[in-house]
């Protein structure tokens, strides 16, 4: 290519970029004394290599635009405004990461390059496109899953773990299945009134109900931020405590300890419990279970779990002694230093034991 074409095709680049039409550049072209095959070939290459950087550059744009969205979405949006809707905005997050992606690739230069109908100007850019609905899939499930994850840490790190009461429950049911929902007040411990609605699942939405007193943790950075804690693994992760059953050792050494130890210990034991006042019994709603003790003197437990039935072989496993009794529901036990007695009850169509433990 000599000088002279050289310089006229990068003038003519130059009114490209400037978006001048091609008669414009014509005009120009002519101006410098060219003929028409001349100029014809000048504006055809002066256009492949325009077109070529503008491809380029559109390209690392739609490269830079993947990068944002993911950093935004993954990292920059607080916890708080996730919380509001959040598949609705890892959604929107995963569809525009998606499209940013797939010009990345393809490069299109307009949306009808993208829909046309005409096989002669389809390549392989068009084959592969409907398969860009697996990265969205994928990145759907990579932002929900990483504000979970965050949900989570923040409310390890920041959560308070408070009382509080179920007020009302949506489920929204299709063949391809469901969403269910709990709305539930508390205060935090500032003495903010909340009312807060949390997604559950559809096991834990049969198990609650209006009225219904819950344990929940919330964030002290955002109180609208909640998980309910429906599982003993859930109290776990929050509150250190390892729910586990109370054995015939609990409940003797509980005899000897004055009410407000006797919270402290149970609430070891198992996190919920809480102190009637009115019938001076400590009652664990979340397990179905009762104690009440007279200090020094009697302990009774009330339990509806089905290992509780078994509580006689405990006994007997730490030296109890059974004493014949003609009451098939009543099994009476003797220890070193205690009498114990374990009666079958039935209460609502559910069988429960009462187990009494007594100083001698």
């Amino acid at each position: 290519m000599d000088l002279n074409k050289k310089r006229h095709i990068d003038e003519a680049i130059k009114l490209l970029k400037k978006s001048q039409y091609q008669y414009q550049i014509k005009n120009h072209l002519k101006k410098k004394g060219l003929d028409d095959v001349s100029i014809a070939e000048i504006i055809e290459e002066a256009t492949a290599i325009h077109k070529t950087a503008q491809g380029k550059l559109r390209r690392i744009l739609w490269i830079a635009l993947t990068v944002i969205t993911f950093v935004i979405f993954y990292f920059l949006i607080p916890t708080n405004i996730y919380n509001v809707s959040p598949f609705i905005i890892s959604t929107i997050g995963a569809i525009f990461f998606t499209i940013f992606l797939l010009q990345s690739i393809v490069n299109f230069e307009s949306f009808d390059e993208l829909n046309t109908k005409d096989k002669s100007k389809t390549d392989w850019r068009h084959s592969i496109t409907p398969f860009f609905v697996v990265p969205a899939i994928i990145m759907l499930l990579v932002f929900n899953m990483h504000f979970s994850a965050s949900e989570r840490a923040e409310l390890k790190e920041d959560g308070i773990t408070v009382k509080g009461v179920i007020v009302d429950g949506k489920a929204y049911e299709s063949r391809r299945g469901g969403t269910y929902s709990v709305t539930v007040k508390f205060k935090t411990k500032t003495g903010q009134a909340m009312r807060v609605s949390e997604g559950v699942s559809e096991s834990e939405f049969d198990n609650l109900y209006k009225g219904q007193k819950v344990q929940l943790v919330y964030s002290k950075k955002n109180p609208s931020l909640i998980e309910i804690l429906t599982s003993d693994s859930d109290i776990a992760s929050y509150t250190g405590i390892e729910s586990r059953d109370i054995t015939p050792e609990d409940l003797m050494n509980l005899i000897n300890k004055e009410n407000h130890e006797v919270g402290k210990s149970l609430n070891e034991i198992s996190y919920s419990w809480r102190f009637d006042k009115q019938d001076s019994v400590w009652i664990n709603e979340k397990k179905s279970l009762a104690v009440k003790v007279k200090q020094n003197e009697t302990i009774r437990y009330i339990s509806f779990n089905h290992k509780s039935l078994l509580f006689g072989n405990e006994l007997e496993k730490i030296g109890f002694n059974q004493v014949e009794n003609e009451d098939k529901k009543l099994k009476l036990f003797e220890g070193e230093q205690h009498y114990a007695a374990v009666e079958t009850t039935l209460q609502d169509m559910r069988v429960g034991t009462i187990i009494t433990v007594q100083n001698k």
